[in-house]
């Protein structure tokens, strides 16, 4: 605010990018009471005569002591400003309470002024005695000024520490003594905020943005200019933090005020518009524009228009249509020179500007452009010969030079700007790194990967060390959108690593896999193994006596989480909103400091459980053994991490990269398949599985018109594993290993390994569908031993802990759900059932996939909808077959109007579910999404519980278990058993498996055997049998046990005749193992 109303008042004056202290700039007529008791005081020497009151009163007038301070600031008035403090230290004296009153008229004068370092100095000195003052003599509004002048220069001499004190005790000192001025609490939070914010802290500085916002909101008949400098100010905070749609919401309520008083405007409200969005041209840049074209054209109908009286209008546009190109009201803007035009205008009216700083301006458009970078290039250097070590500058003219092909001219200065960021601002400064990434990027241009490599390192190191210092109490969308921005980076200097694979000066190719390896592991952050490290917290929590302590942090970390959801969308309601968000605001302020105290508690008790939590990349030594350290890998595995590259880019940044590692060392391919192409093959794929009335269909007699039936591309399948695994390394260390442990990345997430071809299938496109060639064709999911995993991590946070001791008797299962809320008939035998029939099959693909039905009705599942789920008929044969299998009695078998949500959770509380070592849910699935505008979170679906007046009793009972209610449950390293439609696969683009996976994980599911497609009820219950069956011959281990399963029904002839054979991929590809252990 204060340098906006400083260029008001100045007009056309050349002083714009002055910014004076906020304490000069502390209402006057708040001060004037405490200035005006503080004469009352017995002076420290004698008492002023009548001549020297008056002359007193004459030098008050000159310098306008009680006017603004940004109206009084012309270096003419320094000299009577300097006879008016003599006055008051010969009478009252230097150190009494009265002489204040022209310090600050001085410090008024040095905030604009005092540029020198004499200047600087004397108004350091200044400062030093207001707050001696303001201590010794007990003078609160003194000190508060002195204090909030001290915490601006401290700020600008980069002293955060010192800043952050000064600005804390201002406020503190503005909430006791100016209560009944919001605008100087606002003033002073935003102060504070703007300290927090320059350290580099902008989740400190968000409740005192916040806070100023409530407090100018809440002002009477407040000036809506106030408004929009809170406005911005939040909205810079939460950009600060990319949480780009929370703040978009702050800076359209800005435009809508400005475009609300464009509606009426004279010329001084026009001036206003312009003066106070100036720094908002990158918000929202065709509505800025067109609110700055609408300003111009009202400023240039009044017929004493100049470019002199408009320059600050015709400057912002300049800014404003040089972010906006491309397509606009059927015209192709490809150029700047509509901006350019617009700020040469600007210095023909002004000049170059204070520091040549409209110059500058003009050459960051021409800098862009061949034919005017030369120009640009004058600019520039005028400027260093009088700013040497602006690394802003240095690089602009690096850039510049780069533009006119004189890269070996720009390479030294553009690394000496680097340098000089990192001594000024530190290595992991948002500005350094900056510098740094584009260096980074134009070596890398000109081919010259290992010495960009450096730079890239630097940025990615930069970003993880701010990453690392998010409080804990943060929004979680910050530490979500950092997280995101590091993947990028991750998957550039992933793709430089490859690139620079063979430099030996970085030590070759083995120390470029290793670091390679590490980097990978960053480039798509997973969910999934953001659950499971919660879980092992949480079990080194309980295994400390430390379970309780942790619960209560989990809690109220996700108290915050929720109320900073709610504080968003009250937010995005503009004014309607406003209240709701002050009351979220207060709970939040309550929830933050339960956070804080929790998170303090645990730390002193647990220094390691947020290394746990948030666990560094696996080592490629540590999955080898190599080293000295214990090998991750048993002597039958291999790991493969395969990175999806960059689908949204083409050529070499698109493909991605697979890594193999087994004990006996490593190896690393390009993937030879674009990273789109590649993406669109995996949805093919799995298309071609999911389909609920199409998927494995079989020829029913030879001869037969195919041309109607969905074939599951094998060839496609063969292409894709050997992009994946075919390369001569990666296949040589693969070739031997019968259990292969994959963490895919992206959108491999949703890839059915099982369903690959590791040989070329025979029969063409007849032979997809044909079962004798379906049985001849090379399975990997038949041959391997297969285990998914959502990242590394996971198998070392596993193969840590402790073993789980697998035995039987242990089961607990759910299954036959009596969707209508009433006892179902048993059902009817019907041993040559091949698939739910055609009806069945579109009323569940209704239900359970389409967006357009809603489950919802006031928060709690519609039992209507419900009753339309059809019925498992073979779900209770697969539960009862398991139990009996396993020796687990009745009570532990949850069928018809047992199988609520209200009995598991009764189970999960009495331990029941703790000590299960095979929990099986078989029912169906419901994937998460919008339903009619009701945002639902996939879902189990269960019995609902009993209703009261048709309605069912409440959200914990209703026939929907969530996922967030599933991660509420509590396991103990149980193998838990999704029997259940595409319960694997999550969302394109791979946060990881489905939101009902990640919930099992959290919950304590050691293992979880989930699905990548519909399955048939029959062959559901025959795979999950009979992999349990072969759990023990397997030594526990489920994917070698599944593997057996689908082995028996691939190799099935009995469907065969009916066109529904089981060799079918659809029939038998189904289940994937995620197991860690």
């Amino acid at each position: 605010m204060i340098g906006r109303r400083l260029l008001l008042g100045l007009a056309v004056s050349l002083a714009t990018y002055a910014a004076p202290s906020a304490a000069q700039f502390v209402p006057r007529e708040a001060m004037i009471p405490a200035e005006q008791a503080a004469r009352q005081l017995a002076p420290d020497r004698a008492a002023p005569t009548s001549a020297e009151q008056d002359q007193i009163a004459t030098l008050e007038s000159q310098v306008g002591i009680d006017r603004a301070c940004n109206t009084t600031w012309q270096p003419a008035l320094e000299a009577p400003r300097r006879a008016l403090l003599q006055l008051y230290e010969r009478t009252y004296g230097p150190d009494h309470p009265a002489t204040a009153r022209p310090l600050l008229s001085l410090l008024c004068h040095f905030a604009y002024n005092g540029k020198t370092p004499e200047g600087r100095a004397e108004n350091e000195q200044i400062i030093a005695r207001l707050i001696a003052i303001g201590r010794k003599r007990a003078q609160p509004a003194t000190l508060f000024a002195a204090l909030t002048a001290q915490a601006g220069l401290r700020r600008e001499q980069a002293k955060p520490d010192a800043a952050i004190a000064d600005a804390t005790e201002a406020l503190a000192l503005a909430r006791r003594h100016f209560a009944d001025y919001p605008a100087i609490v606002a003033s002073s939070a935003g102060a504070l905020a703007a300290t927090f914010e320059a350290a580099g802290r902008p989740v400190d500085a968000e409740p005192l943005r916040q806070e100023a916002v409530t407090l100018i909101q809440t002002m009477p008949d407040v000036n809506r200019l106030a408004l929009v400098d809170v406005y911005e100010a939040l909205g810079n905070n939460l950009t600060a933090q990319l949480r780009a749609k929370d703040a978009a919401s702050w800076f359209s309520r800005e435009l809508d005020i400005f475009e609300a008083i464009l509606s009426t405007a004279n010329a001084n409200d026009l001036s206003n518009i312009i003066l106070y969005s100036q720094r908002l041209y990158g918000a929202d840049p065709p509505r800025v524009e067109a609110l700055y074209r609408a300003v111009l054209a009202r400023q240039e109908a009044d017929p004493a228009s100049s470019d002199k009286r408009n320059w600050m209008t015709l400057w912002n546009l300049a800014k404003s249509t040089s972010l906006e190109r491309g397509w606009k009201n059927n015209v192709f803007r490809s150029d700047l020179s509509e901006a350019i035009a617009y700020q040469r205008r600007v210095i023909a009216a002004m000049g170059p500007g204070q520091g040549n700083s409209f110059e500058l301006e003009l050459a960051s458009l021409l800098q862009q452009r061949r034919d005017t970078a030369a120009e640009a290039e004058t600019i520039y250097r005028r400027a260093l010969a009088g700013d040497p070590d602006n690394p802003a500058l240095i690089e602009n003219l690096g850039n510049t030079l780069q533009i006119l092909d004189r890269f070996d001219d720009a390479l030294p200065i553009r690394r000496h700007a680097v340098e000089i960021a990192k001594a000024r601002f530190g290595p992991s400064h948002r500005e350094t790194l900056r510098l740094a990434q584009n260096l980074g990027v134009a070596l890398w241009i000109q081919r010259r990967p290992s010495e960009a490599r450096p730079y890239y390192e630097d940025v990615l190191a930069g970003y993880r060390a701010e990453l690392s210092a998010i409080p804990e109490g943060a929004n979680a969308d910050y530490r979500r959108s950092l997280s995101d921005f590091i993947s990028l980076k991750a998957s550039d200097l992933l793709k430089l690593y490859w690139t620079d694979r063979a430099n030996p000066a970085q030590g070759g190719d083995a120390a470029s896999r290793a670091a390679g390896f590490a980097v990978a592991q960053l480039a798509h952050p997973s969910v999934s193994s953001a659950a499971i490290s919660e879980t092992a917290a949480r079990t080194l929590a309980e295994r400390a006596r430390k379970g309780d302590l942790f619960g209560a942090w989990v809690a109220a970390r996700d108290r915050v989480v929720s109320l900073d959801a709610a504080i968003g969308g009250a937010a995005q309601r503009g004014a309607g909103g406003d209240a709701d968000r002050g009351r979220l605001l207060e709970e939040r302020a309550a929830a933050g400091k339960m956070l804080a105290e929790t998170t303090i508690r645990l730390q002193d008790q647990m220094p390691d459980i947020f290394a746990t939590l948030r666990p560094e990349p696996v080592a490629l030594d540590e999955v080898t053994g190599s080293g000295g350290k214990p090998a991750l890998l048993r002597e039958d595995e291999a790991l493969i991490l395969l990175y999806p590259g960059m689908p949204d880019a083409r050529g070499e940044m698109s493909r991605g990269i697979a890594f193999a590692v087994t004990r006996a060392g490593s190896a690393w391919t390009e993937i030879p398949i674009d990273g789109a192409d590649l993406a669109q093959i995996v949805v093919d794929l799995h298309g071609q599985l999911s389909d609920r009335q199409n998927s494995g269909a079989t020829e029913r007699a030879p001869g037969e018109d195919l041309f109607d039936y969905l074939h599951y591309d094998r060839s496609a399948a063969y292409r894709v594993h050997q992009a994946l695994f075919g390369d001569p390394a990666v296949a040589a260390l693969l070739k031997d290993k019968g259990r292969w442990i994959i963490v895919p990345e992206g959108p491999l997430l949703a890839l059915n390994f099982a369903a690959l071809v590791s040989r070329p299938p025979a029969g063409g496109a007849a032979g997809d569908i044909d079962p004798a060639m379906l049985r001849a064709t090379a399975w990997l999911g038949l041959e391997r031993a297969i285990v998914v995993l959502p990242s590394v991590d996971a198998l070392r946070t596993a193969r840590r802990g402790r073993a789980m001791a697998w035995g039987p008797g242990k089961f607990y299962g759910v299954g036959d759900p009596a969707f209508r809320g009433i006892a179902d008939p048993a059902p009817k035998a019907s041993p040559d059932r091949i698939a739910v029939d055609s009806a069945a099959r579109s009323a569940t693909a209704n239900i359970l996939m389409a967006p357009r039905q809603s489950l919802y009705r006031g928060g709690v599942a519609d039992p209507a909808m419900l009753a339309k789920l059809p019925r498992l008929d073979h779900s209770a044969a697969e539960i009862r077959t398991m139990a009996q299998l396993l020796g687990a009695p009745p009570d532990r078998q949850l069928l018809q109007l047992d199988a609520t949500q209200a009995r598991i959770e009764r189970s999960s509380r009495d331990g029941t579910l703790g000590d299960s070592n095979i929990v099986l849910f078989a029912t169906h699935a419901l994937l998460g999404g919008s339903f009619d505008g009701t945002l639902a979170e996939p879902a189990l679906a269960l019995t609902p519980g009993a209703r009261t007046g048709g309605e069912p009793a409440n959200a914990r009972n209703d026939g929907l278990l969530t996922a967030s209610e599933v991660a509420e449950l509590r396991f103990n390293a149980a193998l838990v058993i999704l029997s259940a439609c595409d319960t694997a696969a999550g969302t394109r683009g791979g946060d990881g498996f489905s939101g009902l996976t990640r919930a099992f994980l959290l919950a304590g599911a050691r293992a979880v055997l989930a699905t990548y497609s519909p399955v048939n009820d029959e062959v559901g219950e025959r795979m999950t049998t009979t992999a349990v069956a072969r759990l023990k011959d397997k030594h526990g281990d489920i994917a070698a046990a599944l593997r057996e399963a689908m082995r028996e029904i691939a190799a099935d002839p009995s469907r065969d005749a009916r066109g529904q054979s089981l060799a079918h991929p659809a029939a038998w590809a189904v289940y994937v193992a995620i197991d860690p252990s």
